[in-house]
């Protein structure tokens, strides 16, 4: 990682008593705050639109830990060489574990509270999301993968294990999918897509810090079906605790009590939770980039979910 050029630190008025490189920022040591400054990967509209959601989510209680600091451009960012740099408040949070049930009881409460809270920000996204687009490209390249395979000589270890598990998945996804285009018939199902989803719950950017979890990094934010965060968070944990330790009921329970879901807005959570978005997507991405060789992370990858496609089942039979 290259030195700061101090075109930047002049960019956000710091005199720096000394600098620290970690691998992706810059620790700059002033004689007030701490500061942190890194490249940032989003486009300008991005990032300008995470600044004003931060500020307004700031504004209605919300704990913002990463908010951006103004640069003499009067931007939430420095512009420099075709690179942009922003520059934060240093913090010394921790990432969430998403394998501790107590650390994902406050993912969840504070992504309910993100979700509520939201509802009331009247603010122009960068993109607009719409999963159910998403999830019919997924189903068709899905469809396209088993034809071109069958077509193929010889098999990799990749193509065989695509091959055996193709119509558990394939009836997965194809039921899931009836089951959201019939619900978003219902004009209340539509409203939906124009609410707030971050889009990127993870370890990383759901973070501990004095007691607290909140979310960072919104620069993915988009108008879209804000419930799809919800289930993410469900489908990392299932993931990462096996056995989950937590009931399904119970991690409902600490969604709702702080933004309750509507009946409507349950059944698009349950017919999203049914499609198997993560083994679909794993699939869709490996044969679009057409890779000469099968990397073992990848299969181990594949492996992982198949093993535990019976323990999903059972946690998730009861929506």
């Amino acid at each position: 990682m290259e030195n700061l050029k101090q075109e930047v630190l002049k960019g956000f008025e710091i005199n720096p008593k000394s600098i620290i490189k970690s691998k992706h920022s810059y620790i700059c040591k002033t004689s007030g705050k701490t500061k942190v400054i890194q490249k940032a990967q989003a486009s300008e509209s991005a990032l300008v639109c995470a600044d004003k959601l931060k500020s307004e989510l700031e504004k209605k209680g919300y704990p913002v830990y990463d908010k951006f600091y103004k640069s003499t451009q009067n931007l939430p960012y420095f512009a420099l060489d075709g690179e942009k740099y922003i520059m934060t408040d240093f913090k010394d949070f921790s990432d969430s574990d998403f394998s501790d049930g107590n650390d994902v009881k406050k993912i969840i409460q504070t992504t309910a509270l993100f979700h509520r809270i939201s509802k009331t920000i009247n603010i122009e996204t960068d993109t607009k999301t719409n999963i159910l687009n998403i999830y019919e490209k997924q189903l068709a390249n899905f469809k396209n993968i088993k034809k071109n395979i069958s077509s193929k000589g010889s098999f990799s270890e990749f193509d065989v294990i695509f091959i055996k598990n193709y119509d558990y998945f394939l009836k997965k996804a194809s039921n899931a999918m009836s089951l959201l285009k019939d619900l978003f018939k219902n004009p209340e199902c539509s409203r939906n897509f124009e609410l707030l989803c971050h889009n990127n719950i993870k370890e990383e950017t759901a973070v501990k810090y004095n007691g607290t979890t909140s979310l960072i990094s919104f620069e993915n934010v988009s108008k879209g079906l804000f419930i799809s965060d919800f289930s993410d968070i469900i489908n990392r944990y299932v993931r990462k605790h096996t056995p989950p330790a937590l009931s399904f009921e119970s991690i409902l329970e600490t969604y709702f009590k702080i933004n309750p879901l509507s009946d409507t807005e349950i059944k698009i959570l349950q017919a999203i939770l049914k499609f198997p978005a993560k083994y679909m997507k794993i699939c869709c991405d490996f044969y679009s980039k057409g890779m000469p060789f099968v990397p073992n992370s990848i299969i181990n990858h594949l492996k992982c979910i198949i093993s535990q496609k019976n323990i999903y089942e059972n946690y998730t039979k009861y929506i």
